[in-house]
């Protein structure tokens, strides 16, 4: 058998390589949701956007929330869905909001193959083909179903296919690089193997079936989708998924590593597992400039997890530190560790480090500022002043420290004091660091205090000097403290001039003796509040302040230390405190059962969760364009410890307004499916009132979203759910069985009076999540004319007006966020119900018998057929009527007119005077009159409902009228013989 492979050489421009993949950005938990690249959280997100059922698995969440907008509680999620520390499981709760996605447009937009007719359509059971030897970088299709290899060659950094297909066996070996499939379908016993660090991108949907994907040990290994990814059967995946819609995985498929994608649905016995990462570390040295040689200097060493080392490695690490290239000290430590360096001989060292485990490169770090490891270097000298100053809280006295001037024992080698018990004039400089004297708003004033007695004090400029008279102590020792009022990074400089003279006096030396230490004045906390005119509260129906998802207004101050207990709010906040990544994070404050509500809601997310300080927006920082996605109330807070060039600010810091009332964006309705009741067995008469069958009334169940379009669950919380009370005030009916009379005019639905029924509401309980409202004793009819219509199944709508739709706070029905309000319709009620409507009647005989007997008069109901004639209506068993002596104009009874003698007549719907309440049975019965004994005749009026009157035209009156008929006594005529007989309207 003959195999032929067509490769097509194809030259390229250079084009612009997908960015590079931040896994901290865009894969930071196991799995999350993403919305695309909108500035809004959520925003688009239409549906569940974590759907999880059947068995499925997540591993490796560590207890939080998943980053997703919305799951399926309530509609199958599973309570045993993601594991716990403690090697349990749990339901997998999620945060409400979901994190930006990768944006695929520019440099990401997908690179198209421009082959058209090169491809590897087959190969043979053990060949091994190899692709990219020569400048061939493009192909057309590869579709490959027997056990053999094709590997793309590390000659390329790139490689564009259209369509890859793989199945029986076939293995696909990809170096280092970045892939574009437009298609990529993997069926049983493919198996794609990657040797290092592998990006495939396809274009359209992604199916892999019973399949592999790089089961090495590869951990840098990207699928990313423009489309959907499907993962099936017994398929196994390791790496980090990428998805801008769906990803769906069933079966018993498994992922060792992260998903991020637009909707995640998890079926069957899936998993998602959470490999373990490989941390991109390296190591620090840090330290201050200054040292003598007559004792020890600290030096810091970190080992970092991340590029600014805010993270650091969570497993042991080891390091050499060097000294001028040789070995100096061994540090084992988890973090960062503090060790010493001496140098008795004084002058210039070079430190660094040299074996290291984990094997990485280092850094080094001078006063905060870093410098290239071969200017790594520390001045140890003879002769010196010295201090160190805490970081301090901005407006409060710093920790006191210590300054002292020594100069080294040239026998002991030991630091012994320049002198003591003096007070020496100290030349003392001030500088701002971080903000520089061009990036400060406040130029604030640095204050230090000598506090060895005589006290003295200096206030000094930014970029000035103070001469301050220190006092030494017995042991030539300064106690000092400072007070810097505003947040910044800033240094002190201490600039001694001492002449020293030699022991027999016959010489002299003066030294200029120099020391500086910069250290950070720290933010005491933070307050947050709003300047929009409307307090918070946390009532359901105390003020709205904003709907979910809306923009509104938050203002963050950092304020002052102060020594009375005020509270952060009425502090003076910090003119030139400047952070880029302040992390905040909501506090539900409603719905909550300790307000009264009846149980706690969920915490919605914060649109700005990492906020930047500026010179020009600091002092307060004011935001326009905050955004929190649930209904009820809530403060702010700090999102963890907070690091502010270097020192710590406890995450208890800070204080909060209340920001709310918050209500939904708009709200969505959705019906149930809502059957009238028949009112006669299996039909209704035109004109008679019907309502809807018991349970299945006309029912909305009310949702509020936020402007992205997520559920906003606290909405049904109790009374936060502000629909309730509505009635449907301009509700109407409107016939769309497209059934006429026999003048072609359309048949109306009607409501009994101008609105009948009120709206009741169905209880929030363990199998009902959502509040609903019903349509309760509507009761509604076909109406009739004179014209007639012949059998029909109705179906109408029931249309509610934009008002009926609107909740309390004037959210309304929306189809999303920028549409506009509209109405709701109940659409086709009864289609397929086969609800029978009948034009019908209620007909009385005349009836003629003797005097002396009791008479029976014959009664029943008709309903005109399908062809426009009159028929008995022999399904009607529900009809009834009273014979009770009536006035004319009764609404119930039998009007009876006598002739003279037969003034006592009575009608009878049993023999034998027994009683006087009839049924139809088989659309007939009979009215008994006792025999009179007197001979004329009684003319008849039978009272009947609406629906069984009819437009009889009695006395040339034209509206509907009861049935009529003539009880004759004495006088028995026989049957009649009828040779032609209508009747006419």
């Amino acid at each position: 058998m003959r195999y032929y492979l067509l490769l097509l050489l194809i030259l390229t421009d250079k084009v612009i390589a997908f960015e590079l993949v931040n896994d901290v950005t865009y894969f930071p938990s196991v799995v999350q949701g993403h919305h695309g690249n909108s500035k809004y959280s959520c925003d688009g997100i239409d549906s569940f956007q974590f759907e999880q059922n059947g068995s499925s698995k997540i591993y490796g969440t560590l207890d939080k929330d998943l980053m997703f907008c919305s799951n399926n509680i309530g509609h199958g999620l599973p309570s045993n869905g993601c594991d716990t520390s403690l090697e349990g499981y749990r339901t997998c709760s999620v945060t409400g909001v979901d994190i930006k996605g990768i944006d695929l447009t520019g440099e990401n937009e997908f690179k198209y193959s421009s082959v058209s007719d090169g491809q590897i359509h087959s190969c043979s059971s053990g060949q091994n083909v190899i692709l990219g030897l020569n400048e061939q970088t493009e192909f057309s299709r590869v579709t490959l179903y027997s056990p053999c290899v094709v590997t793309f060659s590390s000659n390329h950094s790139e490689y564009r296919v259209k369509d890859v297909e793989m199945g029986g066996g076939a293995k696909i070996v990809l170096s280092s690089g970045d892939y574009y499939f437009e298609s990529l379908t993997l069926n049983r016993g493919a198996n794609i193997v990657a040797l290092g660090d592998v990006r495939i991108f396809v274009k359209s949907k992604v199916n892999i079936t019973d399949a592999k994907v790089n089961e090495s040990e590869i951990d840098n290994f990207i699928l990313l989708g423009y489309d959907d990814i499907n993962v099936n059967g017994d398929s196994y995946v390791k790496g980090k998924l990428y998805s801008d819609k769906h990803v769906y995985l069933n079966g018993s498929s498994f992922i060792e590593g992260r998903v991020t994608s637009r909707y995640l649905r998890m079926n069957g016995n899936s998993v998602i597992n959470q490999k373990k990462q490989i941390q991109k570390s390296h190591f620090r040295i840090s330290f201050n400039s200054g040292a003598l040689s007559c004792t020890s200097k600290f030096i810091s060493v970190q080992a970092c997890a991340n590029d600014n080392c805010s993270s650091q490695l969570t497993e042991s690490a080891f390091v050499t530190l060097t000294k001028n290239g040789a070995n100096y000290s061994e540090e084992t430590f988890t973090g960062s560790t503090s060790t010493e360096v001496w140098h008795p001989q004084g002058g210039l060292v070079t430190l660094g480090l040299g074996v290291t485990v984990p094997s990485a490169d280092y850094s080094c770090y001078i006063d905060g500022r870093l410098v290239t490891n071969a200017q790594c270097q520390l001045n140890f000298e003879d002769s010196g002043i010295y201090f160190d100053i805490d970081d301090s809280t901005a407006c409060k006295n710093s920790n006191n420290f210590e300054l002292f001037a020594v100069k080294k024992d040239q026998v002991t080698q030991q630091c012994v004091p320049l002198f003591a018990n003096k007070t020496k004039p100290i030349s003392m400089v001030f500088n701002y660091i971080t903000p520089d004297a061009a990036g400060i708003n406040e130029a604030a004033k640095l204050t230090i205090n000598s506090l060895n007695t005589p006290n003295a004090s200096k206030v000094i400029d930014g970029g000035s000097s103070e001469v301050l008279q220190v006092h030494f102590d017995a042991n030539g020792k300064a106690l000092l403290n400072v007070n810097y009022p505003e947040a910044g990074k800033v240094e002190l400089a201490a600039i001694l001039t001492e002449t020293i003279s030699s022991t027999d006096g016959s010489t002299s030396e003066t030294l200029i003796l120099e020391h500086s230490d910069q250290f950070v004045a720290k933010a005491d906390g933070f307050h947050f509040f709003n300047d929009s005119g409307r307090d918070g509260c946390t009532g359901a129906s105390c003020e709205l302040f904003a709907k979910a998802g809306a923009d509104f207004k938050m203002n963050v101050k950092a304020v002052c230390g102060v020594d009375d207990g005020t509270a952060y709010k009425d502090r003076v906040p910090l003119k030139n405190f400047q952070l880029t990544d302040l992390k905040i994070k909501p506090v539900l404050q409603a719905p909550l059962v300790s307000n009264g509500d009846i149980k706690d809601g969920s915490l919605g997310g914060l649109g700005l969760t990492s906020l930047s300080f500026t010179k020009a927006n600091s002092a307060p920082l004011r935001l326009t364009d905050q955004t929190y996605f649930e209904v009820g109330a809530m403060s702010v807070a700090l999102d963890g410890e907070l690091n502010y060039l270097g020192a710590s600010i406890p995450e208890t810091h800070s204080s909060s307004e209340i920001f709310g009332r918050f209500s939904p964006y708009y709200l969505t309705v959705t019906a149930n499916t809502s059957h009238p009741a028949a009112q006669c067995g299996s039909f209704t008469y035109m004109d008679q009132p019907f309502g809807f069958s018991t349970g299945e009334e006309p029912t909305l169940s009310i949702i509020g979203k936020s402007k992205s379009g997520a559920i906003t669950n606290n909405y049904q919380v109790g009374d936060w759910w502000r629909y309730h009370g509505k009635q449907w005030l301009e509700r109407s009916y409107s016939d769309t069985s497209g059934a006429t009379s026999a003048d072609g005019a359309a048949l109306l639905i009607v409501d009994e009076s101008p609105i009948s029924g009120t709206v009741e509401y169905y209880l929030v309980n363990g199998t009902n999540s959502v509040q609903r409202a019903y349509l309760s004793g509507a009761q509604l009819h076909y109406g009739r004319t004179a014209s007639l219509a012949t059998p029909f199944n109705g179906q109408f709508d029931l249309e509610l007006s934009k008002a009926d739709v609107t909740d309390k706070d004037g959210i309304c029905y929306q189809d999303s966020a920028d549409a506009a309000c509209i109405g709701f319709t109940f659409d086709d009620i009864a289609k397929g119900d086969v609800f029978a409507l009948r034009y019908g009647r209620f007909v009385m005989q005349n009836a003629y018998g003797p005097s002396s007997e009791e008479l029976r008069l014959e009664v029943g109901t008709q309903y005109v057929g399908a062809s426009g004639e009159w028929l008995t209506n022999s399904e009607d068993n529900c009809s009834v009527f009273d014979t009770t002596s009536a006035t004319e104009s009764a609404d119930a009874g039998l009007y009876l007119k006598p002739e003279p003698g037969l003034e006592a007549v009575q009608g009878f719907t049993q023999p034998v005077e027994g009683g006087q309440f009839g049924y139809i049975g088989l659309g007939k019965s009979l009215i008994y009159f006792p025999a009179p004994n007197t001979g004329g005749e009684v003319i008849l009026q039978q009272h009947v409902s609406k629906w069984l009157k009819f437009y009889w035209n009695y006395n040339a009156v034209g509206d509907l009228q009861d049935p009529r008929g003539t009880a004759h006594f004495g006088t028995y005529r026989g049957h009649d013989r009828i040779i032609s007989w209508r009747e006419v309207y």
